[in-house]
C-alpha cells in the first residue's frame, strides 16, 4: 500500500497573484527600499518581521512575507543640551555635577512592503541611542524609542499588530546585544488632526486613545518579555518618584534638600510641566533590557527621556 505524501498548504489563490504582483513590470524601472544600503541592524530586523508573518499561521501572511523590508534611513549623531534648571537642582547618582550636553545618535528606522510593484512605507520610528557599552554619563547605555507611527495599509490586516510589535521586540533584542541596559518608551498618542512622522494618514485610521495606546506597548512589552529581550518593566513614576512622595513631603524650611539624581531630573523634564500624579497616569512604560551578567537593574540616571 503506497503512502501519500501530504503536501504543504497552498496560499490563497489571491495572496498567490498578490506575491507575484509584488515585482514591477521589466518595461518599468520603480524606486525601490531594498536598494537603499543595508545594515547588521536591518537584516536583523527585516528577518525577525518575515519569520514573524511565517509564523501567524495564516498562508497569505506566509505568501507575503518577502514584501517586507526594513531599512536604516538615516543615522545622524546630535546632542542634548541640558536645561540650566536642572543641572542647578539635581545631581549624578555619585553627587557630581550632571553634563552640560548628552551625545547621542538619532536613528529612523522604516518598515516597507512591495504592493502592486511600489515599496510602501508603512511603519517608522525614531529612537535616540544614549552611547553603546563603552560610554560613560547619566544616559549611558540607554535607547529612547521617541517617535512610532504608521499607515493603515499593512497586508494581510490580521498580521499587522504582530508584526509591528515584532519590529520593536527586534529592535530591543538588538539594542541588548549591543550593550544597551534600559530602553525607554513615552507612549503618548497625537491629537486628532497632528502627525508624528508621516505627514498624512488615511482618513478611514482612527488615532488611539491612550488607554488603547498604552495597551498596545504593554501587549509589545509581553512580547519581548517572552523573547528575553525584556527583563525588567517600570513605569517612570514607580521607579523614580514614588519613594520622593512629592505630593505629600516638602523640605522642612531650615533644611537643605538634598538634590535629586538625574534620573528624576530628567523624568521632571519629561512630564512637560505636569505634576508626578498626572505622571503615573501618562508614563511610558521603562523596560530594563536583560544583559548577559545581571539582569541590568535600573540605576538613577534616565537622562535619556528628556530627550
Amino acid at each position: 500500500q503506497q503512502q501519500q505524501q501530504q503536501q504543504p498548504p497552498q496560499p490563497p489563490p489571491q495572496a498567490a497573484k498578490r506575491a507575484a504582483a509584488s515585482e514591477p513590470p521589466p518595461s518599468r524601472k520603480w524606486w525601490s527600499a531594498r536598494a537603499l544600503p543595508r545594515t547588521r541592524m536591518t537584516d536583523h530586523l527585516e528577518e525577525a518581521v518575515k519569520r514573524r508573518m511565517r509564523a501567524t499561521g495564516d498562508p497569505q501572511a506566509a505568501a507575503m512575507a518577502d514584501t517586507l523590508c526594513v531599512r536604516l534611513l538615516s543615522a545622524v549623531p546630535q546632542s542634548l543640551r541640558v536645561p540650566g534648571v536642572l543641572r542647578r537642582n539635581f545631581a549624578n547618582p555619585d553627587g557630581g555635577k550632571v553634563p552640560e550636553v548628552l551625545p547621542f545618535e538619532s536613528r529612523a528606522v522604516s518598515l516597507f512592503q512591495r504592493t502592486d510593484g511600489v515599496d510602501v512605507s508603512l511603519f517608522s520610528m525614531y529612537v535616540h541611542e544614549f552611547g553603546d557599552a563603552g560610554a560613560e554619563g547619566p544616559s549611558a547605555r540607554r535607547v529612547y524609542i521617541a517617535y512610532v507611527d504608521s499607515v493603515e495599509y499593512f497586508v494581510p490586516r490580521l498580521a499587522r499588530t504582530a508584526v509591528y510589535h515584532e519590529l520593536l521586540v527586534a529592535y530591543l533584542d538588538w539594542s541588548r546585544r549591543r550593550g544597551f541596559e534600559a530602553a525607554h518608551i513615552w507612549a503618548c498618542p497625537p491629537q486628532r488632526g497632528n502627525n508624528f512622522i508621516y505627514w498624512s494618514h488615511p482618513g478611514h485610521q482612527r488615532t488611539p486613545s491612550r488607554d488603547r495606546l498604552a495597551d498596545w506597548y504593554k501587549a509589545m512589552i509581553r512580547r519581548a518579555t517572552q523573547a528575553r529581550a525584556v527583563s525588567r518593566v517600570a513605569t517612570l513614576y514607580d521607579a523614580y518618584f514614588r519613594h520622593l512622595d512629592l505630593q505629600r513631603r516638602r523640605p522642612a524650611a531650615d533644611a537643605k534638600p538634598k538634590p535629586a539624581s538625574a534620573g528624576a531630573a530628567a523624568t521632571a523634564a519629561a512630564q512637560r510641566g505636569g505634576r508626578p500624579a498626572k505622571l503615573a497616569r501618562r508614563t511610558s512604560s521603562l523596560s530594563s533590557l536583560a544583559s548577559d551578567a545581571t539582569a541590568a537593574q535600573l540605576d538613577d540616571a534616565a537622562a535619556a527621556a528628556a530627550a
